[in-house]
């Protein structure tokens, strides 16, 4: 018995992970300000671009390997995305430090204040 071929619509390919990724690596490289509601849009966009038939290419795949490109670290997490890659998270470890300047901090409280509640 032969192999069975799949008949494919011709031009189309459907992308693997390997050009997923590429696909990733190029739209960073163009455009490394894009917006993560936009990411996966334009990652399909590329695609498209390069011939691959996109109908079946899920966001979380997308986002799955974008997450794993930054994990390897490959990439930088550009798009903030990522917990404990320089996103959210590092933030905001930055901004709570900020109050604990000189003149900011919580030891800057007037005593008549505190006396008055004591009374």
């Amino acid at each position: 018995m032969g192999k069975r071929r799949r008949a494919r619509k011709k031009g189309y390919r459907y992308p693997h992970n390997p050009d997923i990724i590429e696909a990733i690596l190029e739209l960073l490289s163009r455009k490394p300000y894009v917006h993560p509601l936009d990411f996966v849009d334009e990652v399909r966009k590329v695609l498209e671009e390069k011939g691959f038939y996109t109908g079946l290419v899920t966001a979380k795949r997308i986002w799955r390997l974008y997450r794993l490109l930054v994990e390897r670290g490959r990439i930088p997490d550009i798009l903030g995305v990522v917990p404990g890659y320089g996103g959210v998270e590092d933030l905001s470890s930055v901004l709570s430090d900020v109050g604990t300047e000189e003149g900011l901090g919580e030891e800057q409280v007037p005593e008549s204040d505190s006396r008055d509640h004591e009374q």
